[in-house]
């Protein structure tokens, strides 16, 4: 389990987070939602390791973060940020490759190979394997980046036990793609998640959210104000009271999941 809790931190003279808590279990996906200056990026910092709270613990298999070698914990979690940079002519094999770092010296190059190659058949993109990354567009560089990540946590075809899986964080990862590939890229984290692993991410969007995720939490001036199964959380109230406009909740004609629609 990846978990933090009673988290506060200050930044700039500003409480950014205030006693929160959140955990992803292996075999969920978890998605955090919440107006502008809520705490979902700083919270995903936290997560990551980037950000070391003034109080509270993070903690990956109740182990703390700090205790994990650089090494073993980038075995563990992979973490896309909003904007990768990368500027070098490499084909989009090789960036998938990179994913595959921190393994050097463990694996074979061969198995190295396999995992990219799955991972790009994961994420649609076999067909853009021996592209080079700079003439992408930048949905296409996104996804790419999504495989990089992958390729750092998958495994090839062994069973999973708790204290095993792998753990996917994803800050804001449909921006910049049109309709169809954000809910292909969240369809991919949602079959990792099946597959035994732990996925958290941050989204603006909360039908997608509603639609791929177990659980939901909502942040609104650093703290949880909304935490549980989409069809508990993303209600009327809540939604109006947080967000500040006005909506209509209706069940979605096929999985059953609330849909947003504002009023």
């Amino acid at each position: 389990m990846l978990a933090c809790r009673d988290i506060e931190l200050t930044l700039g003279g500003n409480d950014i987070l205030r006693g929160l808590s959140v955990t992803v279990e292996p075999g969920e996906c978890v998605a955090v939602i919440g107006p502008n200056g809520a705490g979902k990026s700083t919270l995903f910092h936290v997560l990551s390791g980037a950000l070391k709270p003034d109080l509270g613990d993070v903690g990956l298999d109740d182990r703390r973060l700090q205790n994990w070698s650089k090494r073993e914990l980038a075995c563990r979690r992979a973490v896309l940020p909003q904007a990768s940079l990368l500027s070098f002519p490499f084909r989009v094999i090789d960036v998938v490759l990179l994913g595959r770092s921190p393994h050097a010296g463990r694996t074979k190059r061969s198995d190295d190979v396999r995992i990219a190659e799955a991972v790009l058949l994961e994420t649609d993109l076999v067909h853009l394997a021996d592209r080079l990354y700079t003439t992408l567009s930048g949905g296409e560089r996104q996804r790419v980046h999504l495989a990089r990540v992958l390729a750092q946590i998958w495994r090839l075809g062994q069973s999973l036990s708790d204290d095993a899986a792998s753990y996917l964080l994803l800050d804001e990862p449909t921006n910049n793609l049109d309709l169809a590939h954000q809910h292909a890229l969240m369809a991919t984290a949602r079959r990792f998640a099946t597959a035994g692993n732990g996925v958290l991410t941050i989204l603006h969007d909360p039908n997608i959210a509603a639609t791929y995720a177990d659980r939901l939490y909502v942040l609104d001036q650093g703290r949880v104000v909304g935490e549980g199964v989409p069809e508990t959380v993303l209600t009327k109230e809540m939604f109006e009271s947080t967000f500040g406009i006005p909506v209509t909740v209706m069940r979605h004609p096929t999985h059953d999941r609330p849909v947003m629609v504002p009023a």
